[in-house]
């Protein structure tokens, strides 16, 4: 039964709704820096910023920056958060987002977002955007053939950038260009 109530438990802080940590007597919350567009390569590392300024009480902690990634909480993300106070009642956040080598999945629009007496404050969006080579997941396969057999070969590539065109060569001499429909990936080459 003991083991029942713990995996209860953990289920329900896993699933339960995000709820920022609010602070008590907190005014003029407002994102000073928020997340610019990052443009990179997959398996690069990553680093997003954002810095938050705002006044409160001797007794109040500033709130925690909780990272969304399209409008969902990240919630086991790599984040470090610096405070710093900046005078008598007045502080500055900087809440920085590390992604040590950047994957598809992580493209996306990311923003910064605390809660404080029921008010949301959300910093302006920044985008992860990935860029590259494209790369093959099929390539044409060696096969022997009987003279006049129609045959077709089928070759499959992956952005970023999206959509990946393929131009197919026969002896480096090319057999379609990149207007053809042929060339859009997933691209089947027939042959009669």
């Amino acid at each position: 039964m003991a083991s029942w109530k713990c995996s209860f438990l953990i289920l329900n802080v896993i699933f339960a709704p995000w709820k920022p940590v609010c602070g008590g007597q907190l005014s003029d919350l407002e994102f000073e820096q928020s997340p610019s567009t990052v443009i990179s390569s997959l398996g690069k590392p990553v680093l997003m910023h954002c810095r938050l300024k705002g006044t409160g009480g001797e007794e109040e902690d500033p709130p925690d920056v909780v990272w969304l990634r399209d409008g969902v909480p990240l919630q086991y993300a790599d984040t470090n958060q610096v405070q710093v106070p900046t005078g008598s009642n007045s502080w500055m956040v900087t809440s920085t987002l590390r992604i040590e080598k950047v994957q598809l999945p992580d493209m996306g629009s990311y923003r910064c977002a605390v809660q404080s007496e029921g008010n949301r404050t959300l910093s302006e969006e920044g985008r992860i955007q990935l860029e590259g080579l494209p790369h093959f997941s099929m390539e044409p396969q060696h096969m022997s053939i009987v003279a006049n057999v129609s045959l077709s070969l089928r070759c499959v590539a992956h952005g970023p950038p999206e959509p990946v065109r393929v131009i197919w060569l026969q002896d480096l001499a090319p057999l379609n260009s990149l207007k053809d429909p042929v060339a859009l990936s997933p691209s089947t080459l027939n042959l009669t």
